[in-house]
């Protein structure tokens, strides 16, 4: 396995680091985050280093949830506490995670560790063989490129891509709507929406919450709840002088941020969905669309 340069010498440091710190004691290790920067500029290099935790998962929700598109770095490497199968025996080993914002891939690794025991000065903690390839996940600091479908059938009806956009870096936005009907003047659609840089989806979803408790449209009502399948979904309903929208958002994680899929309905009559079970149930089992 040959790695670039710069992936693999952040690599050595943090794998590095996480053996000195096994040597001293610290085992299980929390996960901790590399950010490396060496664009041209007053500094030629910069290397910002957070340790999150101790909780294993918790802390490595958070340091993934620290990296995005518009990180101000050029490579990062999350390390965490794991096993790594060699030869067919299972070993304890440091897992990392090693992107850069100019390849589309990361590479997920493996350094098997061990404790060897040393005549008259106890043991030592060292590494076991060679750095390991694991996966090679999409890179966190490379921009995502949705592959949107061409037609979604909520509720048996068939919507079409109209528009697209990505309004920042890391944020990127799909609507659908039957056919006939346009974006700027619509009664159905569907909104797709993958977001990079989101802390998770019960954050993102909260904070739509917070912004529609204090937003000066008039929110008729507002509800949150669990999807089914371990997401969130937020209902609301507006009003305007013209229609009632109401609004369904179902928020998924995923491993490069959260996944929205929303509906949205108006009524010029003021009346509401008559067939809101059907849809919810449709857009709870609505497929999350590949990123790539």
């Amino acid at each position: 396995m040959r790695l670039p340069e710069r992936v693999a010498t952040l690599v050595e440091w943090i794998v590095a680091d996480t053996m000195e710190g096994l040597q001293a004691g610290n085992a299980p290790f929390a996960p901790h985050l590399m950010l490396l920067d060496d664009r041209p500029g007053p500094r030629d290099r910069t290397l910002q280093h957070t340790r999150f935790g101790p909780d294993l998962a918790e802390g490595l929700e958070q340091a993934r949830a620290s990296v995005g598109p518009t990180t101000p770095a050029t490579a990062y490497a999350i390390a965490w506490d794991g096993y790594a199968t060699v030869n067919g025996e299972r070993s304890d080993a440091v897992l990392v995670e090693v992107g850069t914002g100019d390849e589309p891939d990361a590479w997920l690794l493996a350094q098997p560790y061990g404790t060897v025991a040393r005549r008259f000065r106890g043991s030592r903690t060292e590494r076991h063989g060679d750095l390991l390839e694991v996966d090679r996940p999409g890179s966190r600091l490379a921009d995502i490129v949705p592959v949107w479908p061409d037609r979604l059938e909520p509720a048996g009806i068939v919507h079409e891509l109209a528009w697209t956009s990505n309004p920042v870096p890391g944020r990127h936005k799909a609507e659908y709507v039957p056919v006939g009907q346009q974006v700027d003047a619509f009664t159905e659609m569907v909104l797709l929406e993958i977001d990079t840089r989101s802390p998770g989806a019960s954050a993102w979803a909260a904070m739509l919450l917070d912004v529609l408790a204090d937003s000066e449209l008039d929110v008729v009502h507002r509800e949150a709840g669990d999807d089914g399948s371990g997401g969130v979904l937020v209902e609301f309903l507006l009003r305007t002088e013209r229609f009632l929208e109401w609004n369904a958002q179902r928020y998924v994680d995923h491993p490069l941020g959260v996944v929205m899929l929303g509906v949205v309905r108006r009524f010029a009559d003021g009346s509401g969905p008559t067939d809101r079970d059907t849809v919810l149930a449709d857009l709870r089992a609505m497929p999350v669309p590949p990123l790539r």
